[in-house]
């Protein structure tokens, strides 16, 4: 949480900033998604899982893929697109509708299996996250060990986390960091690789 929250003052007060974060770092942060801090819900009403609640137990057919993470995820031949949406029908086409738009699963890509299971933990803190930070912390400062290995850490994490490890090391080869834009590096996957943190809770 430490490291987080410098990260998140870095532009506002970069000197404070990088004091907290190394702090961070010094007395030890995540190292593998074993440290993943996860909140447990339970198989039954009212204690299952916000989104299975919105989606399966509500009977809701709206609750769609935007179309942004969804073309960059089928233009980019992201495995985990299988894992965050469900195919629309029997196309095995991913479709994202325009954010703020009507939809219905007729048309778009539903939520995949974990928006209907129950007890899906929601993510109150994860490896991927925290590799991500020490990226951007490797990055700005030069702390917490190389922003390449960093940054692969967090993608690989994020690829097992969601069960398809196999394609991390493709994945990775078409998406290397990018130390001369390392913000638009780093931040464009944090943002693919943190979509259920984001949703969940």
């Amino acid at each position: 949480l430490l490291l987080k929250l410098g990260i998140g003052i870095a532009d506002s007060n970069p000197t404070l900033a990088q004091q907290t974060a190394t702090t961070a770092i010094n007395n030890g942060v995540m190292t593998s998604s074993s440290d993943n801090c996860l909140l447990q819900y339970l198989s039954g009403s009212p204690n299952y899982s916000p989104i299975y609640e919105n989606v399966k137990a509500n009977n809701r057919n709206d609750f769609v893929g935007g179309k942004t993470l969804v073309d960059y995820m089928n233009i980019n031949n992201d495995a985990r697109i299988t894992e965050y949406f469900k195919p629309v029908g029997t196309t095995n086409n991913y479709i994202g509708q325009a954010i703020g738009l009507p939809a219905s699963f007729a048309n778009f890509s539903a939520p995949g299996e974990f928006a209907y299971t129950p007890t899906t933990p929601g993510i109150l803190m994860s490896y991927t996250e925290v590799a991500f930070y020490l990226a951007e912390a490797s990055a700005r400062w030069g702390i917490g060990g190389s922003a390449a290995t960093n940054y692969a850490n967090a993608i690989t994490s994020s690829f097992t986390d969601w069960g398809v490890t196999s394609s991390a090391t493709t994945y990775l080869a078409a998406h290397p960091y990018n130390s001369s834009n390392w913000k638009k590096s780093i931040g464009e996957q944090a943002w693919v690789a943190m979509y259920l943190s984001l949703i969940h809770i």
